[in-house]
């Protein structure tokens, strides 16, 4: 999901966007979730160094299905980075996840933060607002890490 919104608090962001997931009732209780991503923001920065990126993240019981979305700004928003200095957000990054989440579903999470970071062109296409950009490359790295799970499973099967 890839919105444009202007100039909020952190709060106020992160609540418009939950409410969008609540609405498609992939999350059952706006307030809660907001907390526990702002609890989550309280133990370290989320800034992603070198980008104008943030990461919020969190799991929680009020979450019913794993929400990935990319909220461009309209205008930044000052946070702390990861590594404790202070930078423009300009791209609102969230990843919320089921309290009961399996082990495979936090793996795919997992990846998917991974690839944030992963490398330069990767961060430019994350922050491009690109749709077919950011699908095309979910979609191949995605598949990649299937059919390495794939390899995997078949190697201890065989």
């Amino acid at each position: 999901d890839l919105t444009e919104l202007g100039n909020e608090t952190v709060k106020e962001l992160l609540t418009v966007t939950c409410q969008k997931e609540f609405l498609e009732q992939r999350i059952i209780d706006v307030e809660k979730v907001v907390d526990a991503i702002l609890e989550r923001e309280g133990l370290g920065g989320i800034g992603i160094p070198e980008t104008a990126m943030a990461l919020f993240h969190a799991r929680s019981p009020y979450v019913i299905q794993p929400i990935f979305t990319i909220t461009t700004l309209n205008k930044p928003i000052r946070v702390f980075g990861m590594d404790g200095v202070e930078m423009n957000m300009e791209c609102l990054i969230l990843l919320l996840s089921p309290a009961n989440a399996s082990e495979q579903m936090l793996e795919v999470l997992s990846f998917l933060s991974s690839l944030l970071i992963e490398s330069e062109g990767n961060s430019n296409i994350f922050q491009s607002t690109i749709r077919e950009e950011i699908a095309g490359l979910l979609t191949d790295r995605l598949g990649q890490f299937f059919n390495h799970k794939l390899t995997e499973l078949r190697s201890v099967e065989g």
